[in-house]
């Protein structure tokens, strides 16, 4: 992708066209702007497009790369499916812009239009050649702000966690080696986790031989307001805890 090119110094900051946007969503302007970026699977050293939102309320949505490969050379099965432009978030995850199709077409092809309604943002491909695509960036007014209820996710997201003693029998968990130190790979198959447990704050410590086990639960707290509303301060409130938690 265009980004790892330019991490590696493949590409340098004259091959990168940024389009800024820094109105706040209270007083914006719509502009547009009709770019070409040149194919990255050239001779050449090829180009991208970085878009950005520097006002406060939209610069969490991070930068969007573009870049386009015609399918020259190893990359030449990628027209096959997919003719457009590529979109990436961060320049690392590519998204899907055309999700009305399945999944192995992601590109933006020509004539196709792709919106954003959080950032109001709208790409549409104008034209490709083996060297070139075309492309008109629209920086339309982003959806107003849209509280939402925070989410506390679980599950896949968070979970209990249990680690056995290390108080008077920590041989029997963790036996030491040869040097008369506690060998990280001996430790009896119903502990837990050894990364996890030596994560804790309190490993290198002595409150790690105060307690027969560890219980640790962890959750995930999501924001799911609109883009333009900006940050939310939230807070995290548990029932009373039995003595000791």
């Amino acid at each position: 992708a265009a980004k790892q090119r330019y991490d590696l110094h493949w590409i340098d900051s004259n091959d990168i066209i940024v389009l800024k946007k820094s109105d706040s969503p209270s007083s914006w302007t719509e502009t547009t702007r009709t770019i070409t970026i040149s194919s990255l699977d050239t001779f050449s050293k090829g180009t991208a497009a970085i878009i950005r939102f520097t006002h406060e309320s939209l610069q969490g949505l991070g930068l969007l790369w573009l870049e386009y490969r015609a399918g020259n050379y190893f990359d030449g099965n990628v027209p096959l499916q997919n003719s457009g432009i590529f979109a990436y978030h961060e320049g690392n995850v590519l998204i899907d812009l055309d999700p009305s199709d399945d999944f192995t077409h992601v590109s933006l092809d020509v004539g196709e239009e792709w919106f954003d309604p959080s950032s109001g943002l709208k790409l549409k491909t104008l034209s490709v050649s083996q060297s070139s695509a075309t492309v008109r960036v629209t920086f339309s007014s982003p959806a107003s702000c849209t509280l939402g209820q925070p989410k506390l996710n679980e599950g896949l997201f968070g979970e209990y966690r249990v680690y056995l003693a290390h108080s008077d029998n920590l041989e029997t968990y963790q036996p030491k080696n040869g040097d008369n130190q506690y060998s990280t790979q001996a430790w009896d198959p119903v502990q837990y986790d050894t990364t996890n447990a030596q994560s804790l704050s309190f490993w290198e410590t002595s409150e790690r031989y105060k307690y027969k086990a560890i219980f640790r639960y962890e959750v995930y707290l999501q924001n799911t307001d609109s883009a333009s509303c900006g940050d939310s301060v939230l807070s995290v409130r548990s029932s009373t805890l039995l003595n000791g938690w």
